[in-house]
């Protein structure tokens, strides 16, 4: 191989901008105000970085104290609850935010070095805070990521 092909080599791995792809998860209604639906729902089939993750709800929490929302990676058998959060250290997204406002997290600011995960890890909603979810409706949530590897390519 000359030096030549192994420089093109190279670049094809340090590509930055693969083919994205997206990943949504809703809790229509009022499913939002139940913790039981905050849960996995995604598996990595290769390995992926999440570059942005949005967020909107239709109606605003309005429950005494805390309401946030945290996107959690799941390694082996770690039970929802109980994994890594992928958004930087307090980039919890507000439930008691303005209504039908998008947010978003992205890049090295909003989101943590949680953010790669390797095949057959998952993601999973979790909510977070000392509210008692009653008023909120419509939780909508948008990643968008981008494969560590060949970029999808085979």
């Amino acid at each position: 191989m000359t030096e030549q092909d192994l420089q093109n080599v190279n670049k094809w791995n340090e590509i930055t901008d693969k083919d994205g792809f997206y990943i949504t998860v809703s809790l229509p209604g009022v499913l939002s105000q139940t913790t039981g639906y905050y849960d996995q729902f995604f598996i990595a089939r290769q390995p992926i970085e999440v570059l942005r993750v949005s967020e909107v709800h239709t109606t605003a929490e309005t429950a005494e104290g805390s309401a946030y929302l945290d996107i959690e990676k799941l390694t082996g058998t770690t039970a929802p609850g109980s994994g890594t959060s992928i958004l930087a250290s307090e980039q919890y997204f507000d439930l008691k935010s303005t209504a039908n406002t998008v947010s978003n997290r992205e890049n090295f600011t909003g989101l943590s070095s949680a953010r790669q995960l390797k095949e057959n890890e998952r993601l999973a909603l979790k909510d977070l805070g000392t509210a008692t979810l009653s008023s909120l409706t419509g939780v909508q949530v948008t990643l968008y990521c981008k494969y560590l590897n060949k970029g999808g390519y085979r």
